[in-house]
């Protein structure tokens, strides 16, 4: 499974410590503990830009104000890697994260695993901690199916998983379809415009539920 893993998430998983045998929360971060669309949303203002909530995508809602023409993927990228670099540590948070993550951590190791760029994993750690966050943090390159599996089969015990990405549920569910799938999507807009769950994945709609369905779950 390394094989499939890039070299710098490769490292933060070795230096990972967990214990085998107790449960395990994987979470991702924007969209599930920080307000990413909405933070995202006035920074791209500010650069006469805006967010055309269209469909469940940047590349293609992301567009100009003067001219309303929409950037190609490479601008996005860019976007994205320069909008990480000065917000990262200054997303807010979602109502309730903070305090849900704080009680399962009686009963679970808790990792985030989000797919900022590595070379801004420190102000996500920084930004996250601020808020009452203060756990592992894995930068993660590509596709999150892979770490899931490599985890959870590291603890030996059960797993959850929380992202807002129906590509990752997909890509977890294909090769450790153990592991508890819960897919929340914290911005209303992007919520009501989002692909339905798949198969065997939970559709959270805020932190009180998540809570639940995953106590429930490790208790059974």
């Amino acid at each position: 499974m390394a094989a499939n893993l890039h070299p710098e998430v490769v490292a933060q998983i070795e230096a990972l410590a967990l214990t085998p045998g107790r449960p395990l929360v994987l979470c991702d971060a924007d969209e599930v503990l920080v307000a990413f669309m909405a933070d995202f949303e006035l920074w791209l203002a500010g650069r006469d830009l805006e967010f055309a909530w269209g469909t469940f995508a940047l590349t293609g809602n992301v567009r100009t104000r003067a001219d309303r023409r929409a950037l190609d993927q490479i601008e996005v990228h860019a976007l994205l890697e320069n909008y990480f670099a000065e917000r990262a540590e200054h997303v807010p948070p979602v109502a309730g994260a903070a305090e849900t993550l704080a009680e399962l951590s009686s009963i679970a190791q808790i990792v985030v695993l989000s797919n900022v760029p590595p070379a801004h994993r420190h102000k996500r750690i920084a930004g996250l901690k601020r808020h009452g966050i203060a756990y592992p943090v894995i930068a993660n390159v590509g596709s999150k199916g892979p770490v899931v599996a490599q985890l959870a089969a590291r603890v030996g015990a059960p797993t959850a998983f929380i992202d807002d990405s129906p590509r990752h549920h997909a890509a977890v569910a294909a090769v450790a379809e153990q592991v508890l799938r819960i897919y929340y999507i914290a911005d209303p807009r992007l919520a009501a415009i989002a692909p339905a769950a798949g198969p065997g994945t939970h559709r959270a709609q805020d932190w009180p539920e998540i809570g639940t369905v995953i106590r429930r779950a490790f208790a059974g």
